[in-house]
Formats: C-alpha cells, sequence, structure tokens
C-alpha cells in the first residue's frame, strides 16, 4: 500500500511541494560521495547499491518492500529485498522493523532514495537511507598481502620474452567514479601513451576495468611495477599484461567475479 502525505493540501500545492521536494533529494542524491568512518573492528562504508529501509510494519513482507520499490524505479532494477527477523518465544518468525533493498546499479538506488521519500508502506512513514556495512580490516590487509605477493610474481614474468615485446596493460578494479582523464594523468608519469580504452556498459557507465597502450615496453613495464602497489578511490588496482587471452569478455568476467568479492553487502 503505497500514499504520498499531505494529502488534504489543495492538488496544486501538492505538486508544488512534490517537485521541489524531488529537486532537493534528487540534488542531495547526485552529490553524495562515498563516506568512510573508521569503527572499533575496522572501516565503515557506504555502500551505493543497497537502501536500508526503518520503521517497516512488522507484516511486510520482503515481495511488498521489492515491489514498493520496483513501482518507483522499475521492474528489474531492483534485485533483491530482505526483512532480517528473529525467532519469538513461540517458534515464529518476528520482523525487526528494518530491511535491506539492493539495486541493480547505483543510479537505480539513488532513485529509490529520492522518490521514497515522504513516501508510505502499510501505514507506516519509511525512513531512508543508503546503506552502511563494515569491512573487517584484518581480512582487507591479508588480500592485499596475497594481490601483492600475485603481483610481484606477474612482474616476474614480464622479464620473459613472452612479455618482452608488449606496450599495453590492463588495469581492473577501477572505482566506478574514477573517468578517463584521471586514468589519463595517473599513467602519463610512467610514460608516453598511445590510447586509453574504457569499455562502457548500456548505461553509459564504466565496466570497472581499463586497457592502456603504452609507446615502448619499457614504459608499459615501469607503469606496471609503479602501479602495482597503487590505490585509487580507495580501491587496490590490479595490473595485468593485455595478451591475446585477455580479450573483452574475459576482461569482463574477471572484473565482475572482482566487485562481487569486494562490494557484496555485509547484513
Amino acid at each position: 500500500v503505497v500514499s504520498v502525505r499531505d494529502n488534504n493540501k489543495p492538488p496544486a500545492e501538492q505538486s508544488k511541494a512534490k517537485a521541489a521536494g524531488d529537486t532537493a533529494g534528487e540534488a542531495e542524491a547526485n552529490t553524495v560521495k562515498p563516506e568512510v568512518k573508521l569503527g572499533a573492528e575496522g572501516k565503515v562504508v557506504q555502500d551505493f547499491h543497497t537502501l536500508f529501509v526503518k520503521n517497516l510494519h512488522f507484516d511486510t513482507r520482503e515481495e511488498q518492500l521489492k515491489s514498493f520499490f520496483e513501482k518507483l524505479v522499475g521492474v528489474g532494477c531492483v534485485t533483491h529485498a530482505s526483512v532480517p527477523k528473529k525467532k519469538s518465544s513461540s517458534g515464529t518468525d518476528l520482523s525487526l522493523g528494518y530491511g535491506f533493498v539492493e539495486f541493480a546499479d547505483a543510479q537505480s538506488c539513488r532513485k529509490g532514495l529520492r522518490l521514497a521519500r515522504g513516501q508510505m508502506l502499510d501505514g507506516h512513514e519509511l525512513e531512508i537511507q543508503i546503506s552502511e556495512r563494515k569491512v573487517d580490516m584484518a581480512a582487507v590487509s591479508k588480500k592485499t598481502t596475497e594481490r601483492r605477493k600475485a603481483a610481484k610474481a606477474e612482474l616476474a614474468k614480464s622479464d620473459s620474452k613472452a612479455t618482452e615485446k608488449l606496450t599495453k596493460i590492463v588495469i581492473r578494479n577501477l572505482a566506478f567514479e574514477a573517468n578517463k582523464k584521471e586514468i589519463k594523468q595517473l599513467v602519463s608519469a610512467y610514460g608516453q601513451v598511445n590510447s586509453i580504452r574504457l569499455p562502457k556498459k548500456f548505461d553509459g557507465t564504466h565496466r570497472g576495468f581499463a586497457f592502456i597502450d603504452f609507446v615502448t615496453h619499457q614504459e608499459a613495464k615501469a607503469a606496471f611495477a609503479a602501479l602495482t602497489n597503487t590505490h585509487l578511490y580507495g580501491r587496490h588496482l590490479v595490473i595485468e599484461w593485455a595478451e591475446d587471452s585477455n580479450n573483452l569478455e574475459t576482461i569482463r568476467e574477471r572484473a565482475s567475479h572482482e566487485l562481487a568479492r569486494s562490494g557484496a553487502a555485509e547484513f
């Protein structure tokens, strides 16, 4: 059940209020930046693919919550909705009064955040915010160490005959905030760049990896070595040689696996 507040106002005033609210909400949602907080057990980061929905009616089910947001942002834009529960003394499942809604992309998440403001579900006014999740810094440190070891092994391979003529590298695990200009500024410090290719998705956002072609192998090798331990927008860059086996489909698959490992929300 979805309804809009202030139903007693004249239609013209309702339209003006809604337009003003939408404009303000959209501005806030579109200018929001990733926030990182230091906690006792590690970092708390915002997950811009998931909304945290509070003040749910205790009878609201997960299907209803998902359907509510699908009506706002479109079917297919919402991938999952969950409502945590606890066991009562009688053994039945009781809602905790809050839930999580996952979206296919950050744009749909921002749209859901904007449009759900001022709306009610099952008679309850929803309180909505970007979800936050804890990052186990010990686990992150372990993964970083493993990646560095792997990168060193990969760097050792760069001296072999198989890579001595290569001039192109692949940068994976790129943050979606990174753009082509920033990537060029990052890699140009190590040599002259022939081209930078940033494959895009159908919605115009990039896929999380880029191909960098240098003029010489030595320049590509210098960039490979220097960028191995580099972070951009808080993400550890993964550098590989762009051999024939690294076709677009292979890189897409690897990027998807990398995103699934590093960006999964912890509820």
